[in-house]
């Protein structure tokens, strides 16, 4: 079975947004780094899960993550979204990374 047939053979009751339908690439090189450590059966499945919807592990994680901020309180959201903001406003005042990527794209 194709890759792409295994997309289109998915069950109504899967995440139909864990599959990227315009295919498009990212660049994300100029993304901040992270770096984790998994349990070896959560990383098993992450590749399983990647093989599945032909997404890139970074990309998956990124959509649990967003789903996980969905899902909790909107008080606990508003929370984060002024932490969020809070920082974002120190690092473009140092003149980090995030500053220099801000002022090109303007």
């Amino acid at each position: 079975m194709t890759k792409e047939e295994r997309l289109h053979s998915r069950k109504p009751e899967e995440p139909l947004e864990m599959v990227d339908k315009d295919r498009k690439t990212e660049s994300t090189s100029k993304y901040p780094k992270l770096t984790i450590y998994f349990k070896p059966a959560a990383k098993s499945k992450l590749d399983a899960l990647g093989a599945l919807t032909g997404l890139p592990a970074w990309r998956i994680i990124d959509l649990a993550f967003e789903r996980y901020l969905a899902s909790i309180p909107e008080e606990d959201r508003t929370v984060i979204d002024v932490i969020t903001k809070r920082k974002q406003e120190k690092e473009l005042e140092a003149g980090s990374p995030l500053r220099r990527a801000a002022v090109a794209t303007v």
